[in-house]
């Protein structure tokens, strides 16, 4: 299993989850992949299988983590980030090759991974208007039971 199968098997097990998600096809995540020229990492996969379109675990309102968004975040965001460039006269660029965004956050805040045909792959935040990259999470799975948890929490909180 994948480090995000994992996490889902254990917020099931839990009762965080109860399985009610609703995933992409096959043939969704084939026209990212060739969309971008990418190889998704299989933990990711697994992730939109079972939770691209619609996820309890995930707050629909806050996140735009769904197909519907992430099959275009990336290019828009490449986009958007090389006018930034060429407006601020910079040279450089913190996106790596294989570059994929799979979340938004309130327009500014992103998280993407690394699609190079690996199994699982780190997590990275992105924020636009202070351009600044870091590695957040260490695996898709850690970052599903991190966002899963904050989600639970806030439902036992009444929030």
């Amino acid at each position: 299993m994948s480090s995000f199968e994992d996490a889902y098997q254990e917020m099931l097990t839990e009762g965080i989850i109860s399985g009610a998600n609703i995933g992409c096809s096959s043939s969704e995540i084939a026209a990212i992949e060739h969309k971008y020229g990418i190889t998704l990492p299989q933990s990711y996969k697994e992730f939109l299988r079972r939770c691209g379109r619609s996820c309890e675990a995930l707050d629909d309102n806050e996140f735009n983590y769904q197909y519907e968004h992430v099959k275009d975040m990336t290019e828009l965001l490449i986009k958007g980030r090389q006018r930034l460039l060429v407006e601020e006269d910079e040279l450089t660029d913190p996106f790596p090759d294989s570059i994929f965004f799979i979340m938004e956050r309130y327009g500014d805040e992103f998280n993407y991974i690394i699609a190079n045909s690996e199994a699982d792959s780190p997590v990275y935040y992105y924020n636009y208007p202070l351009d600044t990259v870091k590695k957040v999470f260490d695996s898709v799975g850690d970052w599903f039971k991190a966002h899963a948890a904050d989600m639970n929490s806030f439902k036992e909180q009444g929030l």
